[in-house]
């Protein structure tokens, strides 16, 4: 079963979400760009149904990361 932001992160990266989980920071990824980072923000808002603060958007950098930010907030990332 693909979970929410499994689908999501592959809608945005265009990658296979193990990949991307294997990328420790996306920031240093040849794949990663200002584009990439705001469709990540405004997708996770609007799959989540949050608005994000400048403070948890500058974390999303990583999937354990997103997992966590969406953890603090009381959503299960793998649902």
């Amino acid at each position: 079963m693909i979970s929410k932001l499994s689908g999501l992160i592959e809608r945005v990266f265009g990658e296979d979400f193990t990949e991307v989980v294997e990328m420790a920071d996306f920031r240093e990824t040849d794949i990663w760009d200002s584009l990439m980072y705001v469709n990540l923000v405004v997708s996770l808002e609007k799959a989540f149904k949050i608005e994000l603060e400048k403070d948890e958007i500058q974390m999303l950098t990583s999937v354990e990361n997103i997992e966590a930010v969406l953890a603090k907030r009381g959503i299960d990332a793998n649902s």
